[in-house]
């Protein structure tokens, strides 16, 4: 949902193609040239969702590196400052 271009009035269709491969099914974006593009009005502006899309890349890289939480390093304490931090205990399972 956060990722979705529709929100911003970019809306297209046949990005993506699928084919079967071992028994799985395989998806890959299509070149944007083939994609089907039908505009649509905007319900937020595009400078927030842009700023949504670095905080996303900005957790991703996180996640990658190992640190498993979608917020660990973008929440901070409102009284002291420090960056919530996610820990993996060796109770959750």
């Amino acid at each position: 949902m956060l990722r979705n271009t529709t929100y911003i009035g970019e809306y297209a269709c046949n990005k993506r193609s699928t084919r079967k491969k071992d028994g799985k099914t395989i998806q890959r974006f299509k070149d944007e040239s083939e994609w089907i593009r039908i505009p649509c009005e905007a319900i937020i502006d595009k400078d927030i969702f842009m700023r949504a899309q670095d905080i996303l890349d900005k957790a991703h890289t996180l996640r990658r590196r190992g640190e498993s939480h979608l917020f660990t390093g973008l929440i901070k304490c409102g009284e002291c400052g420090r960056s919530f931090n996610y820990y993996k205990s060796h109770r959750d399972t």
